[in-house]
């Protein structure tokens, strides 16, 4: 199984099952300690009560040679039969242990010192003194009395036997000891190595699966603030990439649409300068025709100068004409976005020779804006803001009584930002659809007189701009538009 590629499913499935694997080696190495104490501790167990039987041996084989008692002497070869009963039954139940079981492998694989055969070979040995001890016994006792070399020889055997089992059973606290420091540290150990453990696999499913859903959520949220970027195709799981793809087809898609929109707002913006268009070219033409008319009447005769300054009327309407004309074509020439350093005040003066036709004669238009202010811009995109922006003041004051007004005006703010102030005296926005006026379709003007995409693009195109676009208004008379634009003091 590949975990660095695949589904989210197949990784996620790998990160249980090495915690699973994690978890039974954790689960064997604790069993495996845990029998070796049990082992341990049933030694320890039998070794303890073997000292016990030893020590009541001998202090029954001390009250017989003091006293000759046959009681004595009978508790006595009872005990040596315990004691030899108990270390068979210690030897056999040793030989059923994990240690015996695994066989030649046990100290490689639970070392030298996890359990020693403690009754290999001392037990047997035990085992053959305390034989030896009974037959000594039984030569003279119980109604004999027990020669001097007789009665040394089985002090000489009861301390040799209870020597070793002392030992064994001093042997054993001290395994038992270790045994037990010895777990604790391997379960310290473990959990530590558990711990580590889960930490890698929890980065390890982060990186592999959630880090590529982190960046999907990343890249819809920047889709939903407007951004059009597209989402990589290949970030290495099957299912992200497959989202990633289907929400790119509906990126492009949404771009084509959107130029689409923009494309048919700008014909409609178009539209509504034709009137205005139409007045400011019947203008130069009206002068050109009335000048040439009139040179031609004065062609063979009249005052050169006279004639000379008719021509330069004609040149100069040809001009205006012609700047016009290329201001339209400027407008409606489809082109890529791109910024660059414009005069604000020539955006303007231009932008409003397109539309100055479509302003009706009582609203009274006023720019003030310093000569001196240059944006870094794309110059179309922002006449289209400009071009927006009027044409909703004078919807917003069409068949108004009293001063009708439109007042464009920018100054320089902190830093080298601009801000441009569109204020009409119109009838104000109401406060219940103020959130909703930047929102695409949105319009509260009659059917057929609005798309509802004139504020919706203009806010577009600022944040294009990295500048932004806000509202100051009264519920009774009054809306002002301001823009906030990188700009640059010439």
């Amino acid at each position: 199984m590949r975990i660095t590629r695949g589904s989210i499913r197949n990784k996620i499935i790998f990160g249980y099952v090495v915690s699973i694997a994690f978890l039974l080696m954790f689960a064997a190495v604790l069993f495996v300690d845990l029998v070796l104490i049990e082992e341990q501790t049933r030694n320890y167990t039998v070794t303890t009560q073997l000292l016990d039987t030893v020590l009541e041996i001998r202090r029954f084989e001390k009250n017989y040679l003091l006293y000759g008692n046959e009681d004595d002497f009978n508790e006595v070869l009872q005990f040596v039969d315990i004691a030899r009963e108990s270390i068979g039954k210690a030897e056999k139940v040793q030989g059923e242990g994990l240690r015996a079981r695994l066989g030649v492998f046990s100290d490689r694989i639970l070392g030298d010192e996890t359990v020693d055969p403690l009754f290999f070979p001392e037990a047997s040995e035990v085992s053959r003194l305390l034989g030896e001890y009974r037959e000594v016994l039984m030569r003279e006792g119980p109604t004999g009395q027990l020669s001097r070399t007789i009665e040394e020889r089985v002090r000489h055997l009861g301390r040799d036997f209870t020597d070793i089992v002392e030992r064994l059973a001093g042997d054993e606290n001290v395994r038992v000891a270790n045994m037990l420091s010895g777990a604790r540290t391997s379960l310290v150990v473990l959990v530590g190595v558990f711990l580590v453990g889960l930490f890698v696999i929890a980065q390890l499913v982060i990186k592999v699966a959630l880090s590529p859903l982190k960046e999907l959520e990343k890249g819809l949220q920047m889709i939903s603030a407007g951004g059009m970027e597209m989402l990589p195709d290949k970030t290495g799981v099957r299912e992200v990439d497959s989202m990633n793809q289907a929400f790119n087809r509906m990126i492009r898609e949404i771009f084509e649409q959107r130029q689409e929109v923009l494309s048919a707002e700008k014909l409609a913006s178009l539209g509504t300068m034709l009137a205005g268009i139409a007045h400011e070219i019947n203008n130069p033409l009206s002068n050109i025709s009335t000048s040439a008319e009139i040179l031609r009447e004065e062609m063979d005769s009249g005052d050169p100068s006279y004639k000379t300054e008719l021509i330069a009327q004609i040149t100069s309407e040809t001009d205006r004409a012609t700047r016009i004309i290329q201001t339209v074509l400027e407008y409606t020439r489809e082109r890529k976005f791109e910024r660059r350093d414009v005069n604000l005040l020539g955006v303007v003066q231009e932008t409003m020779t397109l539309i100055r036709g479509k302003i009706p004669t009582y609203i009274s238009l006023n720019i003030e804006i310093p000569e001196h202010i240059t944006l870094s811009a794309d110059r179309q995109r922002l006449a289209q803001v400009f071009i927006n922006l009027v044409n909703n003041a004078v919807d917003a004051m069409r068949n108004l009584l009293g001063e009708c007004r439109i007042d464009i005006s920018a100054r320089a703010v902190e830093g080298e930002a601009v801000e441009i102030r569109f204020s009409d005296s119109g009838p104000g926005i109401p406060a219940d659809i103020r959130h909703r006026i930047f929102d695409p379709f949105f319009t509260t003007k009659d059917v057929g007189r609005g798309t509802g995409l004139g504020l919706y693009l203009a806010h577009q195109i600022v944040e294009q701009h990295f500048g932004t676009l806000r509202l100051e208004t009264e519920e009774v008379r009054g809306t002002t538009f301001i823009i906030t634009l990188p700009g640059k003091d010439t």
